[in-house]
């Protein structure tokens, strides 16, 4: 929300944050290394995505976070092999494609 010294306030992509005042862009830089530090260790996302989310969904938000493609079926054995995940339903799309599942995090597997 806009405030008494700022005239508006806008989201921007990772790659296209414009000059901030003082030392905010180095505030930015700092908190997406610590993001791409504790993605897998820390689970940061289950702080970033919906309850329930798809494969996909989860996919996104890592490639945005690391600035990178991922290949999917490398990505999900990684996220799978976690022990962090729950499936918990099929996603319905109603198109002819196969419909995603729903996942949620539970507790890591010790």
């Amino acid at each position: 929300m806009p405030d008494r010294i700022f005239d508006g306030c806008d989201w921007y992509a990772l790659d296209a944050i414009p000059k901030l005042m003082q030392d905010h862009n180095q505030i930015v830089e700092k908190a997406l290394e610590n993001l791409r530090t504790n993605l897998d260790n820390k689970l940061v996302a289950f702080n970033l995505m919906p309850e329930e989310f798809t494969m996909n969904e989860l996919q996104q938000l890592y490639e945005t976070i690391l600035g990178k493609k991922l290949l999917r079926p490398a990505f999900q054995r990684k996220i799978l092999s976690l022990g962090s995940l729950e499936r918990i339903a099929k996603k319905w799309t109603g198109g002819a494609h196969k419909a995603p599942y729903l996942y949620r995090f539970s507790s890591p597997k010790v």
